[in-house]
């Protein structure tokens, strides 16, 4: 109903860090810019999907607020079995939501540390390291450039300009010797067709020969 509906809002607006009745009249427009982003956490914890991704939603959290936005997504991963995938680099917060943490005092004491003080188990965490790149690696992994198609700017240009001079040319140059045979044949064939002899005959001997003649 109504006032279970309200009660629901205002629990979530309180976990994400909003006070209900002084921002829950407010407009997108009216929200800052962190408290736009608890509004954006509170509205994901409230739909009942199957699959949240959440990407550093503890960021911009005071201590207090993260443990219980950490705490409203471990009651919805144990209570509704939705899957999250968080991306997080506060492991002490990531730990009550995998419901790994002991009491909210030992939460405290670990985000005074900077240390976790439980580790995720093996059958629940994905860890993603960051592929190296060639500078990187060391040289006897590094891939072998062929000298015409390195990195470099004058290994871009020798490749370009053997392209052009291998490929790109020579079928610029026979288009333009077909189109030219081609003109050449309708021509020939044209004038074969049309006899124009006494027509310009014709010309010559009133046009031209008058203007000869005056010389």
């Amino acid at each position: 109903n109504l006032q279970q509906t309200r009660a629901t809002i205002k629990r979530l607006l309180e976990t994400v860090g909003l006070d209900y009745l002084r921002d829950g009249h407010k407009r997108p427009s009216q929200l800052s810019g962190g408290m736009a982003r608890r509004a954006s956490l509170a509205l994901q914890l409230a739909q009942h999907k199957h699959v949240i991704v959440l990407d550093e939603p503890f960021a911009g959290l005071d201590f207090t607020t993260a443990v219980g936005v950490a705490k409203e997504l471990e009651r919805i991963r144990r209570e509704r079995g939705t899957a999250l995938l968080l991306i997080s680099h506060e492991p002490e917060i990531v730990d009550i939501v995998m419901g790994n943490a002991v009491d909210a005092n030992k939460d405290s004491n670990t985000a005074a540390t900077g240390k976790s003080s439980s580790s995720l188990g093996s059958d629940s965490v994905v860890t993603l390291q960051r592929r190296q790149t060639d500078d990187e690696k060391p040289a006897s992994h590094k891939l072998q450039h062929p000298s015409l198609f390195g990195k470099d700017a004058s290994h871009r240009f020798v490749t370009k300009l053997l392209d052009y001079f291998l490929y790109s040319l020579p079928l610029i140059l026979l288009t333009f010797l077909a189109a030219g045979l081609a003109i050449a044949m309708l021509s020939s064939d044209i004038l074969r067709r049309v006899d124009v002899t006494d027509t310009v005959l014709t010309v010559v001997q009133r046009e031209v020969k008058p203007l000869i003649q005056m010389f």
